[in-house]
């Protein structure tokens, strides 16, 4: 078979099935987030104003943030950049390590026979740019494999892309650098890591941390060793079951390489062996097959480089069998419609087994769900319709504070007024850094922590109002280190002392990860209850502010509050609460003046509820509190 025949064939058909198959994920938009607010004058922030890498993909975030800016649409955009990225990674298979036309047809086949291959082509994660990049990579290595600085070079772009992909180049990284080491071969590998490296020291400068928010979040406060060793076994299980090609490819792509001891394409093989036995190590993830798309590219090309296609039409087994393979899976992408994913919580196929990304958002993100409701603004769910609203009411001077811990879509849309705590730790760095609770239901990298008392007052009043003082110690150094000015020495003591581990003693971590019941009870509440508080200014800033003092017998503070409500403009009170405004105004006089017999000081306090005499002189509980000085603790 011509070659061009056979490329334009299995590239063609790879393309249509992408795009049969093209959806976004909600994680995806953790992402989007950072980049709607780098191209809105935010920075490579999360929250506005909080430093945080909440993004485990540098490189893919600047791509994406460059055509979310040409584009100002970021639907259609992400899922066309992970389409073309995707096309381009497996032309480069098909056209560059297939032998021939027969070999680029088998290897359109084999990628298009691939679940998680044809899931992770799109869903706006980083996989397609790591696709690109390995397949560049794979090709310069075949093509020149003695050239050490374009292999680094291309090595140190994929780790910028996502770090721990490393795993996948260091074996082809170190074979190449021990046939010529010398100092001068090690420079040049060095070379090829400078834009990972520069990276790294602007996160530490920017961020004041060298590894993303999620590596604490996800590594630091997990199940043990052993409990994510298991995980992973499962999650290879969970692969074999549902898209048994990917990793038989890989397994059948290692022992080919060592029947025709093709010493050279060995180092390849153990890469993605490499970062298999990597993905068991840290639990796999909770998305079915994810990690395991970058190890099959690798295979499919060393499947496809090895060429064993007998000739004449005995060839046509090969694809036969691939097709097969593919259509007897229980979820073949070749089948898959606008309704893949429907039913998909009832569906008995899907249960039991991990989760199955796609199924599970396609009904509200699937491109030819899209394409089919041309007047309906995707994505549809009400995740990101939570986000829109709470953009407008931002838009209308009530920014809010959201405790919902699927953070993506609603962050995204939120836009920046909004602040997200996350009690999964991806995106808030104090979260991250608090242990999981011990009896929580959790799922691999996501791990549910009590919302500190006060954490949540601490953003809608802008104050540090934690209440455990050692975790509001620690939560003021980190503070300064997301929000502080760059270059003071306090910032950059409290990053030195917070990277060492100096402030960890702060964090009580019995009592964070087997809290009180009414604790759980209470966190379980603002984050799945009622996930959203709207930030008010003004009258009900101060009221709110006054009376959580107050409850914690915090009298002078709670004084300054209610004092700051004396200096308002009645008017405006008045037209906000028509009907009740003496009533509320009466509370806060009251609490006022109990706070300030708190502290020994009841001729203030009579002057206090003397002055509002002059606003209501009929009031009876005020006049009652003036003649007894007996201030009531609760005018609630």
């Amino acid at each position: 078979m011509n070659h061009t025949i056979g490329l334009t064939a299995g590239l063609g058909l790879y393309a249509l099935v992408v795009l049969q198959n093209a959806w976004l994920c909600d994680d995806a938009f953790i992402t989007y987030r950072t980049a709607d607010n780098l191209i809105n004058g935010y920075g490579l922030t999360w929250n506005a104003g909080e430093r945080v890498q909440t993004f485990t993909n540098p490189l893919w975030l600047f791509a994406i943030s460059a055509a979310y800016a040409l584009s100002g649409e970021i639907y259609y955009t992400a899922i066309f950049v992970g389409w073309l990225a995707s096309v381009l990674a497996v032309y480069l298979v098909l056209s560059r390590v297939a032998p021939d036309g027969r070999s680029a047809l088998l290897g359109g086949l084999f990628f298009v026979a691939s679940k998680a291959f044809i899931d992770y082509s799109t869903s706006g994660l980083e996989n397609p740019l790591t696709h690109l990049i390995l397949a560049l990579f794979i090709w310069s290595y075949l093509r020149r494999p003695q050239a050490l600085l374009p292999l680094a070079l291309l090595a140190g772009l994929a780790t910028f892309n996502r770090m721990d992909t490393l795993l996948l180049y260091l074996p082809v990284l170190l074979s190449v650098w021990w046939s010529q080491r010398s100092a001068r071969t090690l420079l040049t590998l060095a070379l090829g890591f400078v834009p990972f490296a520069l990276w790294e020291c602007f996160a530490i400068i920017y961020y004041g941390f060298p590894f993303p928010n999620t590596a604490y979040a996800k590594l630091g406060a997990g199940p043990s060793s052993g409990e994510r060793i298991l995980l992973g076994i499962y999650y290879a299980l969970n692969s074999l079951q549902f898209d048994p090609l990917t990793l038989g490819a890989v397994a059948a792509s290692l022992a080919l390489v060592l029947w025709k001891r093709k010493v050279h394409l060995l180092p390849l093989a153990l890469g993605a062996m490499l970062y298999i036995l990597y993905t068991v190590r840290i639990g796999g993830d909770f998305m079915s097959g994810r990690f395991f798309t970058a190890p099959y590219l690798v295979a499919v090309a060393l499947l496809l480089h090895i060429d064993l296609l007998p000739r004449g039409r005995a060839w046509l087994v090969a694809p036969g069998l691939v097709l097969a393979l593919a259509l007897l899976s229980p979820h073949p992408p070749l089948l898959n419609g606008p309704a893949y994913g429907k039913g998909y919580q009832s569906d008995p196929s899907y249960a039991g087994h991990g989760v199955d990304e796609r199924a599970f958002y396609h009904p509200y993100t699937g491109l030819l769900n899209a394409i089919a409701q041309p007047d309906t603004l995707f994505p549809i769910h009400g995740w990101a319709d939570w986000g829109r609203r709470l953009h407008t009411f931002a838009d209308q001077g009530l920014p809010a504070v959201v405790t919902w811990p699927f953070v993506g879509f609603i962050g995204f849309y939120a836009g920046p007024e909004s602040h997200l705590l996350d009690v999964l730790g991806l995106g808030d760095p104090l979260t991250a850094r608090l242990p999981m609770l011990a009896e929580a239901d959790w799922r691999i990298g996501h791990y549910k922590r009590v919302l500190p008392e006060g954490y949540l007052e601490t953003y809608l009043y802008d104050s540090n109002l934690i209440a455990d003082p050692e975790l509001a110690h620690y939560y003021d150094q980190l503070k300064i280190i997301i929000s502080g000015d760059f270059f003071t020495a306090k910032r950059w003591e409290s990053i030195w002392k917070m990277n060492t581990g100096q402030y960890d003693h702060l964090i009580d971590t019995a009592r964070y990860q087997q809290p009180p019941p009414a604790e759980i009870a209470r966190s379980e509440k603002l984050s799945m209850g009622l996930p959203v508080t709207f930030k008010r200014g003004g009258f009900e800033h101060f009221r709110g502010l006054g009376d959580l003092y107050f409850e914690r017998r915090q009298f002078h503070q709670a004084v300054q509050s209610y004092r700051q409500v004396l200096t308002l403009d009645i008017r405006k009170i008045q037209r906000e609460y028509p009907d009740e405004y003496l009533e509320i105004l009466a509370a806060v006089y009251l609490r006022l003046a109990s706070a300030l017999v708190e502290l020994n000081q009841p001729q203030t306090a009579s002057g206090v509820l003397q002055a509002f005499t002059t606003i209501d002189p009929r009031n009876a509980e005020i006049r009652a509190a003036l003649q007894n000085l007996q201030i009531p603790r609760s005018p609630d």
